[in-house]
């Protein structure tokens, strides 16, 4: 299939994802569908006054340029008739005709989770999202969010942390990055996984442009997980596509005192998993991976029982020996609601238990 070809009709000013798959379902070849534009108002659904825009767009289109900015960007072009097209997505609703990436694509057999959020994200949920996606990178399992401020950027480099791999899918066009304070990150995901956009080159972040590919994100991925969204959020769209995908639902509870709490604890009245750490959702899919397996190692042991964060495992060496909440606080740097979220995961999970007076001390499990 020609991607000069294709490449030019996704440019086209006017052209949207649904046009494009109404006219390569008609010609199935890009060359014919280019070299034929005066007829496209033939394209069933396409219509009359849209057929005529397009053609006038393509007027316009310098063919050649449009090609060569996209080989100077060094980039990839997968189309949803290609064998690499991501599986998971193929069958999604309104699924992308065009994919833009840098990068490495995921493989079918690999386990794939979104990880989403606020971008007005607190302390406890920068941790928890950094340490709960260090922890499935460390698995091998792909971690995929929106390269936003916030819950998604943390999600990213905490994978990175792991050595692990992950997917940012974009709101612009592969050539733009958004936000510019996330460069490095964008390059350093290139490095470690891939970037992908829906949009075509030098389309720039719009508003509009997110909702939409939002879908993508869940679609990448086989469970959604929240880790932090007020009650009006703009993450519960990820979830809304995820559950019509039927891909299954975590989140994360977060302090009951935090706005940003709202959704994840709405979400887990509904019937969403409860996450405290990886092992919580790589058990989920054990089935479909049994060889993604979570065997942390605590104080040299190893215990298959609950994957915990650096953070984590730092708490239990210190409490070996009772210590007081305001050692812990210093100790790990840790804000105050941050800390007690963490103790009570912890002591919820049987590995640390209060004492009176603030006083905790690890039980860990043989």
């Amino acid at each position: 299939m020609s991607i000069p070809h294709l490449l030019a009709l996704h440019s086209l000013a006017g052209m949207n994802n649904e046009r494009l798959r109404k006219i390569m379902d008609y010609y199935t070849d890009p060359v014919l569908a280019w070299e034929d534009s005066r007829n496209w108002a033939g394209v069933p659904g396409l219509g009359k006054e849209a057929a005529l825009h397009l053609d006038l767009a393509k007027r316009e289109l310098d063919f050649d340029d449009t090609y060569e900015r996209f080989l100077q960007l060094e980039g990839n072009l997968v189309s949803i008739y290609d064998e690499d097209y991501p599986e998971l997505l193929r069958h999604i609703y309104e699924a992308p005709v065009i994919l833009y990436y840098k990068g490495t694509l995921p493989r079918e057999e690999q386990l794939s989770v979104a990880m989403v959020g606020t971008r007005h994200s607190t302390a406890y949920g920068r941790m928890v999202a950094e340490d709960l996606a260090k922890d499935l990178a460390r698995h091998g399992v792909w971690v995929i969010s929106g390269m936003a401020r916030g819950i998604d950027a943390c999600c990213h480099q905490g994978a990175l942390d792991g050595k692990g791999k992950t997917i940012a899918v974009l709101g612009s066009g592969l050539d733009v990055i958004y936000p510019k304070e996330n460069t490095d990150l964008y390059y350093n995901i290139v490095e470690n996984g891939c970037v992908i956009s829906e949009f075509p080159l030098g389309t720039t972040p719009l508003p509009r442009n997110f909702p939409v590919r939002n879908r993508i994100i869940s679609g990448l991925a086989q469970g959604v997980v929240v880790v932090e969204a007020a009650e009006k959020s703009g993450t519960l769209i990820t979830v809304d596509y995820g559950m019509e995908q039927g891909k299954t639902i975590f989140a994360v509870p977060g302090p009951i005192t935090s706005k940003q709490s709202k959704t994840p604890h709405r979400l887990i009245r509904e019937e969403a998993k409860l996450v405290s750490c990886a092992e919580d959702i790589i058990e989920e899919f054990s089935y479909l991976f049994p060889e993604v397996k979570a065997t942390p190692v605590i104080n040299g042991k190893e215990n298959a029982g609950l994957a915990l964060s650096e953070t984590e495992e730092k708490i239990l060496t210190m409490t070996t020996v009772a210590m007081h909440f305001e050692n812990i606080l210093v100790e790990t740097g840790l804000e105050a609601k941050a800390l007690s979220s963490l103790l009570f995961f912890l002591e919820m999970k049987g590995y640390i238990k209060q004492l009176p007076g603030q006083y905790y001390i690890a039980e860990i499990k043989n």
